[in-house]
């Protein structure tokens, strides 16, 4: 993944596209920034992931007080979410949930979530555990 970060940074720099370019940049630092932190050590694509959500909750929490900002936020999602593997649609999701099912595994969130982390849409996820029967 950081090699596919570094040649979109690179396009950027020769497009001279300075938004894509700056959010590029950050998202390589904090891949680079995690393997000198102290804890547990996380894939590339775990540290794009938490890079994401922390964007999302920046926009949920900052709401429509300003449209400028969230079209920022937006544009920085968008251009992260290039980086991560497509998401599992609800029909693939009920699919996958029902091989799990029928190989015995029980359906509940406890370990149905680790199966899917990183595949699929946590709360879609979560909505359709919690009306499976």
């Amino acid at each position: 993944m950081l090699e596919r970060l570094q040649t979109a940074m690179k396009e950027a720099m020769r497009e001279k596209n300075a938004a894509r370019l700056s959010v590029l940049r950050l998202l390589i630092a904090e891949v680079r920034n995690e393997s000198f932190s102290t804890g547990k050590k996380r894939s590339e694509e775990e540290v794009v992931f938490a890079y994401l959500k922390r964007l999302t909750k920046a926009k949920e929490e900052f709401g429509d007080r300003d449209a400028v900002f969230k079209e920022k936020l937006n544009f920085e999602i968008s251009v992260v979410e290039e980086f991560l593997p497509k998401l599992l649609t609800e029909e693939e999701l009920r699919s996958k949930i029902k091989e799990l099912e029928l190989s015995g595994t029980p359906i509940s969130l406890k370990t149905v979530m680790p199966v899917f982390k990183g595949k699929a849409d946590a709360k879609m996820l979560q909505g359709i555990i919690l009306n499976w029967s």
